[in-house]
């Protein structure tokens, strides 16, 4: 889908695309408001800004923010999972946009848009995300219920098989081991 507009500002950050085959606009907008944001995805005949604002304002869902991991799905937080995604990805030395074009593989490869981190991270930040201070095993798994959370799979899949066949966690395993043993004296 062609992007027909696209408004950002300090409160609202709005998407609008014209869909040629059903020949209607699809808009998704998003608003700061008090705890987090509202965000909204309607379909119009036309794309008039104040119908979509207000629309926004009435019937927009709000989602709590700044997004933590683990956080429930409710349509929001894609940029957040991805940006909590990119930065484990940065923190461990792994390369995100690899890792998500290999998630990609198989399907409709003609129709792929490799991922824009920069622009992700930035969108995030704007709604409001919480990066954990640290890497843990307990920040993973929150990563991977997110990513669960936004029906994403295969990249889930992806990142399990990486995280699996490295030395990521081992240093922990390592630790948690030794402090076993020390009890067992």
């Amino acid at each position: 889908m062609k992007t027909y507009l696209e408004v950002n500002n300090e409160q609202n950050s709005i998407w609008i695309g014209y869909d040629e085959r059903r020949q209607e606009y699809l808009a998704e907008a998003f608003r700061k408001v008090d705890g987090g944001v509202k965000h909204l995805v309607n379909r119009y005949p036309k794309a008039r800004l104040e119908l979509i604002y207000h629309d926004l304002e009435h019937h927009g869902v709000f989602s709590k923010r700044p997004f933590q991991l683990g956080q429930g799905c409710d349509g929001s937080g894609d940029a957040c999972c991805f940006a909590l995604f990119h930065h484990f990805c940065l923190s461990h030395a792994l390369n995100s946009v690899e890792l998500h074009r290999k998630a990609s593989f198989g399907r409709d490869l003609d129709k792929y848009q490799q991922p824009n981190p920069e622009a992700i991270q930035k969108f995030a930040e704007w709604q409001g995300v919480a990066y954990p201070v640290e890497w843990t095993e307990e920040a993973y798994e929150g990563l991977i219920k997110s990513l669960l959370d936004i029906n994403n799979r295969s990249l889930v899949a992806v990142l399990e098989e990486t995280v699996e066949n490295s030395t990521l966690f081992l240093e922990h395993h390592i630790r948690e081991q030794i402090k076993q043993l020390s009890l067992l004296d």
